[in-house]
This record gives structure tokens, C-alpha cells and sequence, in this order.
């Protein structure tokens, strides 16, 4: 793949936010631009306003950014989070029929019935 003229990140955790920028930049080169929505509202926002040839969008997202409760009160924080984030890949292939979309959730029997990304990347983390 050529290196992306725009990327866009739907993730709302913070490691995994920070995993998935060092990857991009591994990647891609540490130069690279990509816009960041850390709930569904922000995310529908920048697909409006932008175009993008990649998108990695996670499904068990907020609708609404959640400031910092992450870091305060996790199980708080655990509410605020629904199966959507994979609802937004038909208004971004509609609107980026050429983009690449990489799913980043690691749900399985959450995911049937919703749309499916080109491909996905498993966030697993140690354990059996």
C-alpha cells in the first residue's frame, strides 16, 4: 500500500490509541497525518469534513467524547461505551469509496450483524 494522504483513527482508549499511532508510524514513516475521533459524534464530524484513503475504526465506542473519565473511572467509563463504532463504515465507504477501513475490535459475537471492514486487526492482550 502507498503511504495514505489521509488517515483517520476511531479509537477511544488511550493505550490502544497510542499502540495503533506507533504502528502507523512504524509504518508509514513518523511523519505521517492522521486525525483522531475518540467517540461516534467526533468521528461523523471529521467524515464529513474530510475525505480519507484509511480508516481504523473501533466498534465498542462512545457517542460522546468522554474527557479523561477513562483515566478517572474505568467501570464509569466501561458504560459509556456501545457496539456502533462498525456503524459508521457504510457513510465511509460512501464517502471514500477507495478507502481502506481496518476494524481494531477485538469483540467477537458482539460484531454479527453489523457492517464489515475490508480488514481487521485483533487487540488482544496476553492471556490464553
Amino acid at each position: 500500500m502507498l503511504k495514505p494522504q489521509r488517515v483517520l483513527v476511531v479509537e477511544d482508549q488511550d493505550m490502544t490509541l497510542e499502540l495503533l499511532e506507533v504502528a502507523l508510524k512504524s509504518v508509514f514513516g513518523k511523519n505521517i497525518l492522521y486525525n483522531v475521533a475518540r467517540s461516534k459524534t467526533e468521528a461523523v464530524v471529521l467524515l464529513e469534513q474530510h475525505s480519507y484513503d484509511l480508516v481504523l475504526v473501533d466498534h465498542r465506542i462512545p457517542y460522546d467524547h468522554m474527557a479523561g473519565l477513562e483515566r478517572k473511572d474505568i467501570r464509569a467509563y466501561s458504560e459509556t461505551l456501545h457496539n456502533m463504532g462498525y456503524s459508521l463504515i457504510p457513510m465511509i465507504t460512501d464517502k471514500n469509496p477507495n478507502a481502506l477501513v481496518i476494524g481494531t475490535s477485538s469483540l467477537k459475537n458482539e460484531l454479527k450483524g453489523a457492517p464489515k471492514p475490508h480488514h481487521t486487526i485483533r487487540k488482544e492482550w496476553g492471556g490464553a
